[in-house]
């Protein structure tokens, strides 16, 4: 019986740890692949990537792969791709608070302050 005098089952039972492994839940690690590039030397691109595969095993994964990409010059879609989604981020962050401010009533709102 607990000390609210019920019968919970759980007496003369050894406590169970609450923590679980990997070989518990049967989880197996995720594979990462490591890319790298930018506007870096080659030894600094490999020193970033080696950190990086040591963070990606401290996270749980696995690094399978790791390559260092580099291009003589940029790719205009990037560039393009990128103006795209900063314009479509400035619109959205723009129209949702004029889309609050519609709702509002300004004598009113001037009233409560």
């Amino acid at each position: 019986m607990s000390s609210s005098g019920r019968s919970d089952g759980h007496a003369g039972r050894q406590r169970r740890r609450l923590t679980a492994t990997e070989v518990d839940l049967g989880v197996v690690r995720q594979r990462a692949l490591l890319v790298g590039g930018g506007d870096v030397s080659l030894d600094e691109a490999e020193s970033s990537l080696a950190e990086l595969a040591l963070l990606t095993d401290t996270a749980g994964a696995d690094p399978v792969e790791v390559a260092v990409q580099r291009r003589d010059t940029p790719d205009p879609a990037t560039f393009i791709g990128t103006l795209a989604l900063m314009a479509m981020t400035a619109t959205l962050a723009s129209l949702i608070p004029a889309r609050r401010a519609l709702r509002l009533d300004p004598i009113r709102a001037l009233r409560q302050e």
